[in-house]
């Protein structure tokens, strides 16, 4: 039961960091900021050792690439690309959630 928790929770927080952004809010678009530059840093590592270069390319897809394309429809104000990408946010994110609850 304890586990199942874990998981609703893991999933939850990861997937509403998107619904909760806003252009004016710096504080509600940390998360996003985090999930789009982290996996960035993963880059050299990948051409270093062979092994790790299908996870950083999946980091990359599942991170950085819709949450960069999110953070830059809600400053340019872009409303239908912003709730497309939310809700593709949400899927990834509430993906890349129960993954790593195992």
């Amino acid at each position: 039961m304890k586990k199942i928790l874990l998981v609703l929770v893991i999933v939850i927080v990861t997937a509403s960091s998107a619904s909760a952004l806003q252009a004016t809010d710096f504080l509600l678009s940390t998360p996003v900021a985090v999930k789009t530059v982290l996996p960035l840093y993963y880059i050299p590592e990948a051409f270093a050792d062979t092994d790790s270069l299908i996870i950083t390319a999946a980091m990359l897809m599942l991170f950085t690439v819709p949450n960069g394309f999110l953070m830059y429809n809600v400053v340019t104000e872009n409303k239908e690309g912003t709730k497309l990408l939310r809700n593709i946010t949400k899927i990834t994110d509430g993906t890349s959630g129960l993954l790593m609850a195992g």
